[in-house]
């Protein structure tokens, strides 16, 4: 796994661009949740490189599982900017949200995630060629009402830590959700 130290030093330069490799070995999923939450609420992990390397992790794990390739472009510096508790909490949830619906309804079988930063912003694009938003069933099972209330969540939660959220998808042309958030910007 990777260390605080250097916490992009487990995602390999082809990872960065590229294919994902695996970089942690397998957790029960009570432990994973339990560190989920001590990442969440410790302190020194209030920076962009920390968080960029926890969701970059846990996106590529996630998705490995799901047999769903996964594509990371982050860059190979970022700035040594702030991102206090509540950001990186609810910022992190809205990404894992959208990484988890691509694995139970996009039928995808590739997921992208782009970073750019700069010390007063963070934007995170995530891509995906499954079937696209518009695609959610509607036939009264709760399926569709569901994947709406995961965007209406993702929205939710970016507008509390004063971001943005934005999607785009044509049916069976995939999805594109975009994170934005302004990082001297108080929510």
């Amino acid at each position: 796994c990777m260390t605080l130290a250097n916490p992009l030093a487990g995602i390999s330069a082809g990872a960065r661009q590229g294919e994902c490799t695996v970089n942690c070995s397998g957790e029960p999923a009570g432990d994973a949740a339990l560190d989920e939450i001590v990442w969440a609420i410790n302190p020194r992990n209030d920076t962009m490189e920390n968080f960029v390397s926890y969701t970059c992790s846990f996106a590529e794990d996630y998705l490995r599982l799901a047999r769903v390739a996964c594509r990371l472009d982050v860059p190979d510096n970022l700035p040594e900017a702030p991102l206090g508790s509540n950001v990186r909490h609810n910022l992190f949830l809205a990404i894992k949200e959208a990484v988890n619906n691509i694995v139970k309804h996009a039928d995808a079988s590739e997921a992208w995630i782009r970073i750019t930063a700069s010390p007063d912003r963070l934007v995170i694009g995530i891509d995906d060629n499954g079937k696209g938003l518009g695609a959610a069933p509607t036939n009264g099972n709760g399926h569709g009402a569901e994947r709406r209330n995961g965007l209406i969540n993702m929205q939710h939660r970016m507008e509390s830590i004063g971001g943005r959220f934005s999607t785009r998808s044509e049916i069976g042309s995939g999805a594109h959700l975009l994170f934005e958030i302004d990082l001297h910007k108080e929510p």
